[in-house]
């Protein structure tokens, strides 16, 4: 998964705790402290460890979020590193360094759409581009069933100028792959390969016959 650092305010746990399962979606593994850190661990060595392991950090700026000294230096942490930083606008605009960095306005829309926009600038941005489609494709080679399948490839398809080696990554994985190898998962994922100009995978029951018998 791509690792994706959330720095927000603890009275916006909810939202997050929401849009961090929404991430799951794309292959992005939300660090959110309130929800990840064990009430038996050492909170502030989890922290330090969500911010060096981070592949990115989204900040949640609402009004308080410039006077939290955790946020700040949360922030200040990602700027160190040099990782991309995500400004979510819900209520105060970007300010200081982070004000160079690509917002996303999330007044007014759903958690599901501040899911969407995140993953559409992780997967644009040069810096972060590669790593998104390689947890991407990993996500969907090993989603849990169809449906999940399913609307993963949807986000494979609407890349623009997916590179072709992700997609021949994808269609080996999916050889055994319970959720890609059969059914409607798998007419979308040979769509999908066909308009590229790839081969089609074969369904993997074709040729083979059940049989209990069989010695193992």
């Amino acid at each position: 998964y791509f690792r994706l650092f959330v720095s927000h305010l603890s009275s916006y746990k909810k939202k997050i705790a929401a849009l961090q399962t929404a991430l799951l979606e794309y292959g992005v593994s939300a660090f959110v402290a309130h929800v990840d850190i064990e009430p038996t661990r050492e909170w502030q060595d989890e922290i330090e460890l969500g911010l060096a392991s981070m592949d990115a950090l989204a900040a949640v700026l609402m009004p308080g979020f410039k006077e939290s000294n955790w946020t700040d230096q949360e922030v200040g942490y990602a700027l160190g590193r040099g990782v991309l930083i995500i400004p979510i606008i819900r209520g105060l605009n970007p300010h200081g360094f982070i004000g160079k960095y690509q917002g996303f306005h999330a007044d007014g829309k759903s958690v599901a759409q501040v899911a969407h926009g995140v993953f559409r600038i992780l997967v644009t941005s040069p810096g972060t581009r590669n790593r998104m489609l390689k947890c991407l494709i990993a996500a969907t080679a090993n989603s849990g069933d169809e449906d999940e399948a399913v609307r993963r490839l949807g986000h494979v398809e609407g890349i623009e100028a997916m590179p072709t080696a992700y997609l021949e990554q994808l269609s080996n994985l999916a050889r055994t792959s319970t959720t890609l190898s059969r059914g409607r998962a798998l007419e979308k994922l040979n769509a999908l390969l066909q308009s590229r100009g790839l081969s089609m995978v074969t369904n993997a029951s074709d040729g083979f016959e059940a049989n209990d018998d069989l010695p193992f």
